[in-house]
């Protein structure tokens, strides 16, 4: 209205600017910065371990890994022990996660770590939000393909685009449907294209099980965490009334986020990590590659091998951990060292047992 008001009288578009239009528009700036105020307040006053509002899921491959394992949703509300997501509620769930990426990108820009870090945290924001939405499916397809091209994945990223364009073409209520039988989220790694199914067949496999994801479920193993536990999906209510409650509710609950003594493990690698200026020292605790090596050629592991080397290296690791006497409160450079060296030598130990059983 401000604008139109600014045009020279007769120009077509042009509004005369009355008093009571500047009231109104001083009143909704008024709402709409205290509703940001307090926005703030409650993100940057909130828990860092476990924030109490959550957008966006974050860019860092480790940092999402460490939210799944930990039971905290993206666009979610904290509410007890659990995460309540507010995900399906648009267009609240865009704007209120953009809002909550711009107050971490402001706390950003006012710290030690500028203005560029604010920025950067505003826009790739902006893109995950995009890339998040499934009525946004093309356009997040296409900003995918740009990033795995970036990261010298470009087969990888054409290969992701083709299969959702052609599983696109199956409708979304028979897929999330079937989806919605499967309580566990579904090992993927190994149809890439440098996988074991190579580029033409993991791209078959994925267009076959993204259209019909009950045929996954039935073929692919369980996904496992960096400490080999399966990866359960959200708003898990039991094989009976599961599928029926993420059909019905339009928010998920998350697992309860009382950490037990392995999600200690994770809290304490953050608490490590927060002190870290360098990042050569800090912990990135994600998922191993899927390949061994065997006179000096790189062997791409089957499904089968790399759900059973992800479960058992990450079980070895954890248990050969919690052997020690750690200061989980105030981690130090021995945590450091036994963290590190201990997922190091468990996932070697298995990989070399896969690779000696597949040499048979």
């Amino acid at each position: 209205r401000m604008f139109r008001a600014s045009l020279p009288p007769g120009t077509p578009g042009y509004q005369r600017y009355t008093g009571k239009m500047k009231v109104d528009d001083i009143a909704r700036n008024t709402i709409a910065w205290g509703v940001q105020l307090a926005l703030a307040a409650i993100i940057m006053g909130g828990d860092d371990e476990f924030p109490p509002l959550t957008g966006r899921m974050p860019s860092e491959p480790s940092e999402r890994d460490r939210w799944r394992r930990l039971g905290i949703l993206p666009y979610a509300v904290r509410i007890g022990d659990r995460y309540v997501s507010y995900e399906r509620l648009e267009p609240f769930a865009s704007a209120l996660a953009l809002n909550i990426d711009v107050v971490h990108a402001m706390g950003k820009a006012v710290s030690g770590e500028g203005v560029g870090a604010g920025v950067k945290q505003l826009s790739s924001g902006l893109l995950t939000i995009a890339m998040d939405k499934s009525y946004l499916t093309g356009l997040s397809d296409v900003i995918e393909m740009a990033v795995n091209m970036k990261s010298g994945r470009s087969d990888l990223g054409f290969q992701n685009y083709v299969a959702n364009y052609v599983r696109a073409w199956v409708p979304n209520l028979i897929r999330s449907t079937m989806r919605e039988f499967d309580p566990v989220v579904r090992e993927t790694e190994t149809l890439g294209p440098r996988g074991d199914s190579g580029f033409a067949k993991g791209l078959g496999e994925k267009i076959l099980y993204g259209a019909a994801p009950s045929l996954a479920q039935r073929n692919l193993p369980p996904k496992h965490d960096i400490w080999g536990r399966e990866i359960a999906k959200a708003n898990d209510f039991g094989p009976a009334f599961g599928p029926l409650m993420r059909m019905l509710l339009p928010v998920d609950i998350g697992k309860s986020t009382v950490p037990d003594k392995i999600d200690q493990l994770d809290l304490m690698v953050d608490r490590w990590n927060e002190k870290q200026t360098r990042q050569d020292r800090v912990i990135s605790l994600t998922t191993p590659e899927d390949t061994y090596t065997r006179d000096g050629k790189t062997i791409p592991m089957t499904a089968e091998q790399y759900a059973r080397f992800t479960r058992e290296s990450g079980q070895l690791a954890a248990k050969n951990i919690l052997r020690f006497n750690l200061n989980f409160d105030n981690p130090g450079e021995r945590e450091y060292n036994i963290v590190r060296t201990q997922i190091r030598d468990a996932r070697k130990v298995v990989r070399d047992r896969i690779k000696a059983e597949n040499a048979k």
